[in-house]
């Protein structure tokens, strides 16, 4: 749904409305949803893995920092 809307949106600037969805995110300097929620994820793993976050340490999996 949030990935329509934005799709739509970018048909709706008239530069680069005539420009496949991919190359209209390029143009406008966007990322697209799904990208965007796999750094949001990484992020977040990143500081849990690093405790910035104080997280219980049984409310998380077990992370092996040898590998």
């Amino acid at each position: 749904m949030i990935a329509g809307v934005k799709r739509l949106g970018t048909k709706l600037i008239h530069d680069v409305a005539h420009l496949s969805y991919g190359d209209r995110l390029k143009r406008l300097g966007l990322t697209r949803l799904d990208r965007r929620r796999d750094r949001s994820d990484l992020v977040e793993a990143y500081k849990i893995i690093n405790r910035v976050y104080n997280v219980q340490s049984e409310t998380v999996s077990e992370f092996d920092q040898t590998a």
